[in-house]
């Protein structure tokens, strides 16, 4: 009785500390992440760090269930070495997919192309954002894959005029997104029609000087 008391201790603890841990360094990495462009901030981070928690939590209480069943010793410093790997790894893992996934639905129907470099990412329910530099043929290539237009300064006679209020909307700046900081930046957007009411809309801010591109895309 003593004995399987004490197992049933142990797994109860490597429950706790593989739970906290785990959310100590995800959060620690998704913060880096966020902020080097590795994982897009918004739902992407619930997703990556619950998944991440879920994985890590699920492989330390195996090992544990395996290791009682030997009747082998599963230390501490087994579980920590474990649990570092094993959210370290997992985290990599859905990170960078989660963010090819994001920039593969920013970037359609373009595939997602080499030499783009993400600062940063947000995701929401309904759209995302991104901030990124590539090389100027790639640059090119998205927009008129993309069907984007420029959009004038001036105030179009049209009465679709979409374009010239989501140029002044998204001029305004948010936490990393700052496109009124770019010198002489050029506005290119399009409006998608869909079977929802108000369809769903894209907008690039370029700058050609530095390569930059703040995007969004959303309905």
């Amino acid at each position: 009785m003593h004995s399987g008391k004490q197992s049933s201790v142990r797994i109860a603890s490597t429950f706790f500390v593989s739970f906290g841990l785990a959310l100590i360094l995800v959060s620690i990495f998704c913060f880096i992440a966020c902020s080097t462009g590795w994982l897009f901030s918004g739902i992407s981070v619930i997703f990556v760090t619950l998944v991440t928690i879920a994985i890590c939590m699920a492989a330390t209480l195996g090992t544990a269930l395996v290791f009682k069943r030997k009747q082998k010793c599963f230390t501490p410093r087994v579980l920590l070495i474990e649990i570092l790997l094993i959210t370290f790894v997992g985290f990599g893992v859905l990170s960078w997919t989660d963010t090819q996934n994001n920039l593969r639905i920013i970037m359609t129907p373009f595939p997602v192309p080499n030499g783009l470099r993400v600062h940063h990412g947000r995701n929401t329910l309904f759209g995302g954002y991104v901030n990124f530099t590539g090389p100027p043929s790639v640059i090119s290539a998205l927009l008129h894959s993309k069907g984007l237009v420029e959009v004038s300064t001036n105030l179009p006679d049209s009465s679709d005029i979409g374009g010239f209020v989501e140029k002044a909307t998204t001029t305004n700046s948010w936490d990393w997104w700052q496109p009124n900081t770019m010198p002489n930046p050029r506005f290119y957007y399009r409006h998608h029609d869909s079977n929802a009411a108000q369809g769903w809309s894209e907008g690039w801010w370029v700058n050609d000087a530095t390569n930059e591109v703040y995007a969004f895309i959303g309905g």
